[in-house]
């Protein structure tokens, strides 16, 4: 593991920003692809004041603002997939730190929600795809990120279904949620690869950014299964290397795009407190630090991240 400092500022979000969001017609997206690509611009709000305001409403969940944050999602969820993925997001992390019933059973529903969501605004292909190629540049900028979210949204459902339902069918549940979040993170793989008509360079970028992230927490699980169980996942289709996970969320990291903030978390959490639950020894201490450095003057009241501060003292 690289012990090398990186550079980064992170992303500073006017909180007291207004963005207009205009809202979608539901209707409109049952009917044909073609009448969906034609009316995307006018449905859908600018993808660049989408991610300003999702950038908004995160920095005002990580600092504590919760009520605001959460008040915000719920007013926003019909207007765009992100909206949604970070009203799951919520939910998600709230019952994941509590473990109570009531509050992993309401996460699993708006992750549902979510995912439904999502996947009415994503491009369907069916078998088509096995024909022939997509043409990736013909697809709305909404129905681009709306892939990414659903590979998000149903990693999140598949955590939450092993939490609620504790028995074989809720494993094979999950197990079948995680397949399908890997699905679709290879289509926004392939769509980030072959699109070039992005309507800005925000939108390539943050739609890189969660890629990123995804497929750096994906590598990362799979890394520390036993090795024959390794060796079955790796035939189905997932990587294993450790040190290609950890590259792609410091890539991430490094963006300081929208989602840059929860590679942060991820490598704090992973290195000091991962892998010494694991038994690999010392995380990369020197990475946690300069995180750190920055992470602590733009989020001073978390007091998670205090608590990471004290680790790195000697």
């Amino acid at each position: 593991m690289s012990n090398s400092t990186t550079n980064f500022q992170p992303i500073i979000y006017n909180v007291n920003q207004s963005v207009y969001i205009m809202t979608s017609d539901r209707k409109e997206k049952r009917k044909s692809n073609a009448s969906c690509n034609s009316k995307a611009s006018s449905s859908i709000a600018n993808i660049d004041e989408v991610l300003q305001e999702v950038g908004v409403l995160l920095k005002r969940f990580l600092c504590n603002d919760f009520e605001s944050a959460i008040s915000g999602v719920n007013h926003r969820a019909e207007d765009h997939p992100y909206f949604h993925l970070l009203r799951a997001y919520f939910n998600t992390t709230k019952a994941l730190i509590t473990f109570e019933e009531d509050n992993l059973e309401y996460a699993l529903r708006t992750c549902h929600e979510a995912l439904a969501f999502a996947d009415a605004h994503r491009r369907s292909r069916g078998l088509l795809k096995i024909v022939w190629s997509p043409a990736y540049d013909e697809y709305t900028e909404t129905e681009a990120h709306a892939e990414i979210c659903y590979a998000t949204i149903s990693a999140f459902i598949a955590v939450l279904t092993l939490m609620v339902e504790k028995s074989l069918i809720g494993l094979f549940k999950a197990g079948y949620r995680l397949k399908s979040s890997h699905d679709s993170l290879r289509e926004s793989s392939a769509i980030c690869d072959q699109r070039t008509n992005w309507e800005s360079d925000l939108s390539q970028e943050t739609f890189m950014n969660g890629i990123q992230i995804l497929r750096g927490v994906f590598t990362l699980m799979t890394s520390h299964l036993p090795t024959r169980v390794l060796k079955l996942v790796q035939f189905l289709g997932f990587d294993g290397s450790r040190k290609y996970a950890l590259s792609e969320l410091e890539q991430a990291l490094n963006t300081n795009q929208t989602w840059s903030p929860m590679a942060a978390l991820l490598l704090l959490i992973y290195n000091t407190q991962v892998e010494y639950v694991i038994g690999l020894g010392e995380g990369n201490m020197i990475l946690v630090a300069s995180i750190l450095d920055v992470y602590l003057v733009t989020y001073k009241d978390v007091s998670r991240l205090k608590l990471y501060d004290y680790r790195t003292i000697p």
